[in-house]
């Protein structure tokens, strides 16, 4: 199956609505979604969430991981195999960062 490169509205809003379904712990209220590259390797989506609520203890980066695989998942499950990178911000870093 050839792989095509899903279009940033589509994984945008594929990633908002797999976030959204995936913990009440984590309550992400936007996204931006650019392609990047990591390193020499192959492409991959920088995904950029706005999180206003996330659990501050040590479960934290399980559950981050947990969300980065989700995310992977579901971009697979459309026929984007461009891996995503996560970045996260909070609600008053947003409008601060590099667009």
């Amino acid at each position: 199956m050839s792989m095509e490169v899903v279009e940033a509205a589509t994984v945008r809003d594929l990633v908002l609505d797999s976030v959204r379904s995936f913990e009440s712990q984590v309550k992400v209220t936007d996204a931006d979604v650019a392609e990047g590259v990591v390193s020499d390797g192959p492409a991959s989506l920088v995904i950029r969430l706005k999180v206003d609520a996330h659990p501050h203890d040590s479960g934290w980066p399980q559950l981050r991981l947990r969300l980065s695989q989700r995310i992977r998942d579901e971009l697979i499950s459309v026929g984007d195999d461009r891996y995503p990178v996560l970045l996260m911000f909070a609600a008053g870093e947003w409008d601060k960062r590099d667009k």
